[in-house]
């Protein structure tokens, strides 16, 4: 009888899970189907649910993401500009006119398929000279897509070859465009007298090396720009999350690369001014104050006491009395006040650190262990256990996540 009311338990929470799982509730779906697991290990359909509710958390949590960073990325093309006065022209912005022309001069080029070399130098030494804006990388990503476009437009066998098909774009690498397009450009055709047949000779060295320091160009540009944009996104990002250290970090190694870039400067300036505004305000429940304010003793001070004076030794009374060099305990003679322990290094004098709020570990705690039910419904034992031992950590007395790692730590051996 013991046995049907687990069983009934175990279904009755199976059916539970099933209907959040159905009305979208992917986290708490994922709870439950554990908890059928921890009732009944062997109850059918349960992994396999807890495993689709898993993949469907993910998806949800991938496309959220995707959202915020979609929305994040608009936010900064809406930003303002020199134009409109919002940050002063940096030494560098008087040049994007000149770099944007020569950008049009490559997209002008590409119409014409006899024209493409022409059109790559040309877009290479624009990229070398793009400044590190958000809207002259917006530029960039556009010009790249519509080459791209123009170069599948010249070559449509291409689009049928299973190393780019499927891609569309500005998704492709323009360096490994260059060298499909060109070399092929280059290769000849030349008579074989084994082959008795006109037979395709490839690109001479020289040309070949020469395509080959193109592409390589353009890719390393490419990725240098995009990651010094995807740099100063973060940036823009921590700032807007109230994280100014982390933003001043990311902001100044914009500025590495390019120190006159003129909006790492005035974002730097905001940061560091919000920075100083914010500093009176921060306060950890762990932080020492700088400054340990005296204790307000008593008005009327002790009286000093007078320094012990140091007795002489007596060797022969230490001999006289073995116990005293065995060990035994010293007295303190009458009047004398015990000596106070020096503070330690280690422990420096404050006032104690204010308590954790234990709702926040609890959070946390849940947080860390529906991370840990993802990873165990994907398979990932190692990440599930250590989400779980995390989650002890912070919350030891949390409901399910002991027997969870017990159960991923038998199903690890």
């Amino acid at each position: 009888m013991a046995v049907n009311a687990y069983t009934f338990r175990a279904e009755r929470l199976y059916h539970q899970s099933l209907s959040l799982l159905e009305a979208g509730q992917y986290e708490r779906a994922l709870e439950g189907f554990m908890d059928v697991l921890l009732e009944d290990p062997s109850y059918p359909g349960a992994k396999e649910q807890m495993r689709k509710a898993a993949r469907e958390a993910v998806k949800r949590e991938w496309r959220a993401s995707r959202q915020e960073r979609d929305a994040l990325m608009e936010e900064i093309r809406n930003l303002a500009g020199p134009s409109d006065g919002a940050w002063p022209a940096g030494p560098g912005a008087g040049d994007i006119a000149g770099w944007k022309a020569s950008l049009d001069k490559a997209l002008a080029l590409a119409q014409d398929p006899a024209d493409l070399e022409k059109a790559f130098r040309a877009y290479a030494k624009a990229m070398a000279k793009t400044p590190v804006t958000y809207r002259a990388m917006q530029m960039l990503s556009t010009a790249k897509s519509e080459l791209q476009k123009k170069v599948l437009e010249h070559h449509p066998a291409m689009g049928e070859d299973p190393k780019w098909k499927g891609k569309w774009p500005g998704s492709m690498k323009t360096g490994e465009l260059v060298e499909a397009v060109l070399l092929e450009r280059y290769n000849t055709l030349a008579w074989s007298e084994s082959d008795k047949d006109m037979v395709t000779r490839p690109a001479r060295r020289e040309d070949a090396q020469r395509i080959r320091e193109l592409a390589a160009e353009i890719d390393d540009s490419e990725k240098a720009k995009s990651g010094l944009l995807w740099t100063a996104v973060q940036a823009f990002h921590q700032f807007k999350k109230d994280r100014f250290q982390e933003s001043a970090k990311l902001w100044n190694k914009v500025l590495e690369e390019d120190p006159q870039n003129a909006e790492a400067t005035f974002y730097l300036s905001r940061v560091e001014a919000a920075m100083k505004a914010a500093e009176p305000k921060r306060v950890s429940a762990y932080a020492r104050p700088d400054k340990v304010e005296p204790i307000a003793w008593p008005s009327a001070p002790a009286e000093p006491e007078a320094a012990p004076q140091p007795r002489a030794r007596n060797d022969a009374a230490v001999k006289a009395k073995p116990g005293a060099a065995q060990g035994r305990r010293a007295t303190r003679p009458v009047g004398q006040e015990p000596a106070q322990p020096k503070p330690s290094a280690d422990k420096p004098s404050g006032r104690s650190p204010a308590p954790v709020d234990p709702a926040v570990m609890q959070e946390w705690g849940q947080d860390l262990y529906r991370r840990g039910l993802k990873a165990y419904s994907l398979g990932k034992l190692d990440e599930a256990i250590e989400y779980w031992n995390n989650c002890l950590g912070v919350y030891p007395d949390h409901p399910k996540a002991k027997k969870a790692l017990e159960r991923a730590m038998r199903e690890k051996k």
